[in-house]
């Protein structure tokens, strides 16, 4: 009987929100960014575990607790182990943000308000939507690094699950990720908004320059390389060969920042 109603039950709710639907308005692509920046405020991402649990590590970061005895998640004594399932409560909530921002992205830049799909001569990108782009990117590009710093080499993609044909994806090494992070926020920054005009609660075009500063800080850096051959190693601490042309950029587009007032 069941198979005599198939046409009647196939049919799509009317106040379904498809992203062929959210990206063919302007409000609902503002909306759709909204939930992106939600997304960074999870109480295991931004919204308090990277504050709290992961960056309270130094000699200046305290945290005061009733019990100095250790535990698995002890991470602002350096006194934790690899049970701590803090650790993978933020891996699971900074690949959710990058799968949030992927999707936004791909969708947004393959709107007519990004794409000229009708080759209209008078087309003009819009320079809204690109601004909501260059902010998705900032968010992916703060997250990554932050991957990066706490974790080394990482899996690393811009492309959406949907869009995927594996959902397991390769980890890459540290300098590719940081290499495509940067150029990523080189192409969109000069049509992102200034500070000037974009409210603190946005990320701006110094956001995105100075997220390329902090990120090419880091690549000219020392960090902790692994050795791959040998499972017991800790590693060794290292810098790339051309540590110099990452503080360069640094310098230029803290300077960039720094000129913009």
């Amino acid at each position: 009987s069941l198979a005599s109603c198939n046409d009647f039950l196939d049919v799509e709710a009317p106040s379904a929100y498809t992203p062929d639907f959210v990206f063919s308005q302007k409000s609902e692509i503002e909306r759709a960014l909204n939930g992106v920046y939600a997304q960074a405020l999870v109480g295991d991402l931004y919204g308090n575990a990277y504050q709290l649990t992961f960056n309270l590590n130094s000699d200046v970061d305290v945290t005061i607790t009733s019990s100095g005895a250790h535990s698995h998640s002890t991470y602002a004594r350096f006194d934790c182990d690899e049970q701590g399932g803090d650790i993978q409560k933020f891996w699971t909530a900074a690949y959710s943000l990058i799968e949030y921002c992927n999707k936004f992205i791909a969708s947004a830049e393959g709107s007519k308000f990004y794409q000229n799909t009708d080759n209209d001569p008078e087309w003009e990108q819009d320079a809204q939507v690109a601004q909501w782009i260059g902010e998705a990117k900032c968010l992916r590009a703060m997250i990554y690094h932050d991957l990066v710093v706490m974790f080394g080499d990482v899996p690393f993609t811009f492309t959406p699950a949907r869009d995927r044909s594996d959902y397991v994806f390769p980890v890459t090494d540290r300098q590719e990720v940081q290499d495509t992070l940067i150029k990523d926020l080189k192409a969109i920054a000069p049509y992102m908004s200034s500070t000037k005009s974009v409210t603190v609660e946005h990320c701006s075009k110094e956001f995105a320059q100075s997220m390329i500063a902090r990120i090419a800080l880091t690549a000219g850096g020392y960090s902790l390389r692994p050795d791959k051959s040998n499972a017991k190693s800790f590693g060794t601490m290292k810098r790339p060969d051309n540590y110099t042309d990452y503080y360069k950029i640094a310098r230029d587009y803290a300077a960039s920042v720094i000129s913009a007032g």
